[in-house]
């Protein structure tokens, strides 16, 4: 199966964990070490800075067979409740030093029936439409599912269908992530407020039979906040089977640890699916949890949580699948992050490369304690066959004019370039901050797609 407290900081997580709601190993290792020997280049890319082209480019990106890269930005745009941009980079190899960028706006969000403030990313069908989210607006408040139209032939002008409007005493609230895509284009998502609880939930959109144009919306789980989890953040992964697993930042045994859950797909002519704790975080190992799920062909599901562990400043985590006959599945701290050069809360979901390495980013501190840990770009390698523990490299460390809040996973661009999303930058005059962001280039890391 492949599944597509420190109480002196409990102040800081809190507000860093809403935040980043709002713009959305068992082994201890040391310190993580810096790979000097490694050539690694960061380029900007794209600078937001005209506040109508979006601004808080807080969600991942995609990139489209092209090149083209698509991501929502949580403010700016016309009416400054955020937009859907589309990028085309010229001469984004490492020999071009000034790559030229061309942003283009597809919709510009009114806080009305569209919905407004998206924090969460896009996914593309075969058509080249896109699907997303919004935290709120639409018909009743609650935030929206959005599909953007592709232009017709002859065409340049992007079409808004809003496909569903959260009701949030109802079926949920504010999704801050962004949308997976069953084989039969079902879209699955999460809400992180609203439903029976106001602990958030977990839905699917069915998409119209042939000849209608009405999703059907199915709310699949509504979390209670007590040990199912609570107050989703992240996206969903699937499985082959049509299973869920995804996080939730609150609730579990301990209140303010979050979980690890799995939905199973309702079997022999059930409706109701059922909803499964697989962990539930007491700090020790980890805190919190922000991000999406990623997993291996092996069944294992790898994550991060920004707060918690050895350090309090957040860990990578493994959750392996009990053996046949087995009940429990077992959880891994495969590295905690120590502050300073070591990094400090990865909120950012991981990817992986064709060995088994895993690469994220930690978001640092936030002005005007940014000085004191700046936001990196990581490794965590696999220890070698017959051998214990990961290895964790830091293998870059932004200074503070590539930006901060690094709340984003990476993406593979190819030519062994990886991408993220930087929510703000500095401005000119020392000390001033802006909501603005850029995108960001990381070469030379070692990354093997």
């Amino acid at each position: 199966m492949m599944p597509r407290s420190d109480p002196p900081r409990q102040s800081r997580a809190t507000a860093m964990l809403r935040r980043a709601a709002l713009l959305a190993m068992a082994l201890v290792g040391p310190a993580a070490s810096f790979d000097p020997s490694s050539r690694i280049a960061l380029k900007t890319l794209y600078r937001f800075g005209n506040h109508t082209d979006g601004g808080g480019p807080g969600s991942p990106l995609i990139i489209d067979a092209a090149g083209a890269l698509y991501g929502t930005a949580f403010s700016g745009g016309a009416n400054n409740y955020g937009a859907v941009y589309k990028i085309v980079v010229l001469g984004a190899g490492a020999a071009t030093p000034r790559p030229k960028s061309i942003e283009t706006v597809l919709w510009s969000f009114t806080a009305g029936s569209d919905g407004g403030m998206p924090t969460g990313g896009l996914i593309m069908d075969r058509n080249g439409n896109l699907y997303g989210t919004t935290t709120m607006g639409g018909w009743h408040g609650g935030g929206t599912v959005f599909k953007l139209s592709a232009p017709h032939h002859g065409s340049t002008e992007w079409s808004m269908h809003t496909l569903w409007t959260f009701r949030p005493n109802r079926d949920g609230g504010s999704p801050a992530a962004g949308l997976i895509a069953g084989p039969d284009g079902t879209l699955f998502g999460t809400t992180q407020t609203g439903g029976a609880h106001a602990a958030g939930t977990v839905f699917a959109l069915a998409p119209p039979p042939a000849g209608e144009t009405d999703w059907t919306e199915t709310t699949l789980w509504q979390f209670t906040g007590g040990a199912d989890g609570g107050h989703p953040l992240a996206s969903l992964l699937i499985d082959t089977a049509g299973n869920l697993y995804g996080t939730a930042s609150l609730g579990g045994t301990n209140p303010l640890g979050g979980t690890v859950f799995m939905l199973t797909r309702p079997q022999g002519g059930a409706s109701d699916w059922t909803e499964t704790t697989l962990w539930s975080f007491t700090g020790a190992e980890g805190a919190h949890p922000a991000s999406a799920l990623i997993g291996d062909s092996e069944g294992r599901l790898y994550g991060t949580a920004p707060f918690g562990g050895a350090s309090s400043y957040g860990v990578v985590y493994s959750l392996t699948p009990p053996s046949k006959g087995g009940a429990a599945w077992t959880e891994q701290t495969l590295w905690n992050f120590s502050g300073g050069a070591g990094g400090a809360y990865p909120f950012a979901s991981l990817i992986a490369d064709r060995h088994g390495a895993l690469y994220g980013a930690t978001h640092g501190f936030s002005p005007p304690d940014y000085a004191q840990v700046l936001p990196t770009i990581f490794r965590i390698s696999p220890p070698p066959k017959h051998m214990t523990g990961w290895t964790g490299t830091t293998l870059v460390t932004l200074a503070p004019e590539n930006g901060w809040d690094l709340l984003t996973p990476l993406i593979y661009a190819g030519s062994g370039r990886l991408l993220t999303t930087v929510m703000q930058t500095p401005q000119a005059k020392p000390g001033n901050w802006a909501v603005d962001g850029s995108i960001l280039q990381i070469s030379g890391t070692g990354f093997r797609n």
